[in-house]
C-alpha cells in the first residue's frame, strides 16, 4: 500500500514518519554503508523538512520502503551535494521538475523486488498527477539500471562517478508523460492501478500549488536581488 505524507497530514502520520526514518537508518547505514548522519537509529538531512514529500510503502502494517521528493527550485540533495555530478548543463530547476531521494526498500521484506516495482510506478503516479516533465536524482548505478529497465525513461545527466569501494553513482533524470505510469507497469509487469488514493492525489495537487507559490515567490526576490545588486554596481562604477 502507497501513501503520502506531507506538512499538510504530517501531524497524522507521525508514527509513520519515525517509522520511515528507522528504515532510512537500516538500509542506508547498516545495509548498504553509506556515510549519512543518523542519531538513535533514525536517518535524517537537512532536507527533510516542510517541503519534502514522502511517499511511502507499508505491507501488513510494516513500513517498508519510501521515496522523497523536494521541488528542484528548492535546495535539493541533488542540487546542494551533489551537483559536480550534474555535468550536462548542470542541475535541472525548473517548476515542472521535483529532486528524488532516499528511495528505500527494505533489504529483509520477502516482496523486495514487488516493493521496488510499487515505488516505481508510485513515483510515475506522482508525476503525472501533478503534471511534472521530469524527475532527477542521483542513483547508484546499479539502482540506475533497475529504473531503466523499468520502462521509466531515464537518462544519465553526467558521467557515473565512484565514491567507495565497488559503488558508482550517476545523475539521473526521469521523464514524465501521460503514458509514462502505463509504460512502466507493462515493462515491469505490476498492473495494480490508482496506487496513490483520491484523497492523497487532492493533497498532492494542493501541495504542488503551494510549491508553486513558494518558488515563484522565491524567483521573484532572487530577482530583485539581483537588480538591487546590479544597480548598487552601477553607482559604484
Amino acid at each position: 500500500m502507497l501513501f503520502v505524507v506531507t506538512r499538510l497530514n504530517a501531524r497524522e502520520f507521525e508514527a509513520e514518519l519515525d517509522e520511515m526514518f528507522a528504515l532510512r537508518h537500516k538500509v542506508l547505514a547498516e545495509h548498504l554503508k553509506w556515510d549519512v548522519s543518523s542519531e538513535n537509529g533514525r536517518e535524517r538531512d537537512e532536507f527533510d523538512d516542510g517541503n519534502a514529500i514522502y511517499l511511502m510503502c507499508q505491507h501488513q502494517g510494516a513500513m517498508v520502503g519510501v521515496i522523497r521528493f523536494v521541488h528542484s527550485m528548492l535546495p535539493t540533495l541533488s542540487s546542494e551535494i551533489f551537483s559536480s555530478l550534474f555535468t550536462r548543463r548542470g542541475v535541472p530547476r525548473e517548476q515542472d521538475i521535483y529532486d528524488g531521494s532516499r528511495f528505500c526498500v527494505d533489504p529483509e521484506t520477502p516482496y523486495f523486488r514487488m516493493h521496488i516495482g510499487e515505488l516505481m510506478v508510485g513515483m510515475a503516479e506522482f508525476g503525472r498527477h501533478v503534471d511534472l516533465s521530469a524527475i532527477t536524482s542521483v542513483n547508484d548505478y546499479e539502482m540506475f539500471r533497475r529504473y531503466a529497465a523499468s520502462g521509466l525513461p531515464t537518462y544519465p545527466l553526467g558521467l557515473p562517478e565512484q565514491v567507495g569501494e565497488g559503488t558508482s553513482i550517476v545523475a539521473t533524470s526521469f521523464e514524465m508523460s501521460e503514458d509514462v505510469v502505463e509504460l512502466t507497469q507493462k515493462t515491469i509487469g505490476y498492473f495494480q492501478k490508482d496506487l496513490i488514493s483520491e484523497p492523497d492525489v487532492r493533497m498532492l495537487k494542493q501541495f504542488h500549488a503551494e510549491m508553486l507559490y513558494q518558488v515563484s515567490d522565491r524567483s521573484l526576490l532572487n530577482v530583485r536581488r539581483e537588480s538591487a545588486r546590479s544597480q548598487q554596481e552601477i553607482v559604484l562604477h
